[in-house]
């Protein structure tokens, strides 16, 4: 789907055919993740931190809570530092 790169403010932005945003789910006021992959944009839904840490179930059963507090403490660390 081609679509036409806007401004609004001092941002770009770009719309979401509807279609598609069904397909999705995606809502007005919905949070997404923004990113760069392959020299392409790559909009996803942004998963909240309850989904997220839904998914380590599995992962950190062993884990103490000061554990995994300070593991995410770590990731969310070299993230910052890798931008």
């Amino acid at each position: 789907m081609k679509r036409v790169v806007q401004r609004f403010g001092g941002s770009l932005v770009v719309t979401i055919p509807a279609d598609l945003a069904r397909r999705l789910d995606l809502h007005e006021g919905d949070r997404v993740e923004v990113d760069e992959a392959d020299g392409a944009v790559v909009v996803r839904p942004a998963r909240s931190l309850a989904e997220v840490v839904a998914e380590w179930d599995d992962l950190t059963s062993n884990l103490s809570e000061a554990e995994l507090a300070q593991t995410v403490r770590e990731e969310r660390s070299a993230r910052a530092s890798s931008r």
